[in-house]
């Protein structure tokens, strides 16, 4: 059982993986509910300019909100050690934060799998807590139907993005599984040009 500083040190320790929670927007709750507010402008708010005149009412604009509504899912995992594993353990006192790091990286890769394709109609309990993004996209959607990623693929999909998303290119994340990582490196390195030599022997794909 952790006390709070242990807790928030964990926290940090699962969301440092390298998993989906390293871009992740992470919000501490101290209730298993919570608002967030949200506020932003969707189109163009300028307007041409006339010295010494305002601009009527139907050109003035007013910031789009709305609330996201956060509902906690409990999770548990249980790890059972003796006391002489601790007493004879090779790590001796640092048994207890190797055990700490192996753990957050498990939960991460958990959480993951989640936030990725839980579906409150799944036979799998863990998966049934709450429908994840891929059961949650529902607009903007490009299905290849399980064709080889390609540059088409990428193509049609940048096309599907509203244009008030496409103002910083440089922000942008592709996420993929490990087989059609593979797949899209593979034809990376076919290229014959330095790309294409780096991505053999570094493992580069862009």
């Amino acid at each position: 059982l952790m006390n709070p500083t242990q807790a928030s040190t964990f926290i940090r320790m699962v969301q440092n993986t390298p998993t989906l929670l390293q871009d992740a927007r992470v919000i501490p709750m101290e209730s298993d509910s919570q608002k967030i507010e949200k506020i932003g402008f969707g189109q163009r708010i300028l307007r041409a300019g006339e010295e010494g005149k305002a601009l009527e009412a139907k050109d003035r604009v007013a910031p789009t909100t709305s609330t996201v509504q956060l509902t906690a899912k409990e999770v548990i995992a249980e790890v059972n050690i003796t006391y002489d594993t601790l007493e004879n353990n090779i790590e001796g006192d640092n048994l207890q934060n190797t055990i700490m790091q192996m753990l957050a990286e498990r939960a991460a890769v958990d959480i993951e799998e989640l936030i990725l394709n839980g579906d409150t109609k799944s036979d799998d309990a863990y998966l049934a807590q709450l429908d994840g993004i891929r059961k949650q996209a529902e607009s903007h959607i490009v299905d290849m139907a399980g064709e080889p990623l390609t540059r088409q693929v990428f193509k049609q999909g940048y096309k599907a993005v509203p244009p008030k998303y496409l103002r910083v290119p440089q922000e942008f994340r592709f996420y993929t599984s490990p087989g059609q990582e593979v797949e899209w490196k593979d034809k990376v390195a076919d290229r014959q040009t330095n790309l294409g030599d780096a991505a053999v022997q570094g493992g580069l794909s862009s």
